[in-house]
């Protein structure tokens, strides 16, 4: 994959929609971080814990869905990402994905094929 920043790279957001997951967020963002990710968006979906204080402080953007849904969360978070993004990951707060898969998912993107 091509690294940050080079010509022709598409710009590489992640949103991650979040309800209530103030335990596994901060992990979560940190290892999106270590991936080859050009922004990481948490959308908090009226979470009653510290979601998204969580997600902030581990160097997310937070942004406010106070509308209930996941289908909501992901809509914002797509309203959200930079204007010359070109691809979009989705992964769920909770920890259940893995943000080591993402340059496996980018590279066909990255490549061309």
């Amino acid at each position: 994959m091509e690294p940050l920043g080079a010509p022709g790279r598409p710009i590489v957001s992640v949103v991650i929609p979040a309800l209530n997951e103030e335990d596994p967020i901060s992990d979560v963002v940190r290892e999106v971080r270590e991936q080859p990710v050009d922004e990481i968006i948490v959308v908090d979906n009226g979470s009653t814990d510290q979601t998204a204080a969580r997600a902030s402080a581990a160097g997310a953007r937070v942004v406010s869905e106070p509308r209930r849904g996941y289908g909501r969360a992901c809509q914002a978070g797509i309203a959200a990402t930079r204007a010359d993004c070109g691809v979009i990951v989705f992964l769920d707060g909770d920890g259940s994905d893995c943000p080591a898969f993402i340059p496996a998912l980018l590279a066909p993107i990255t490549c061309g094929t």
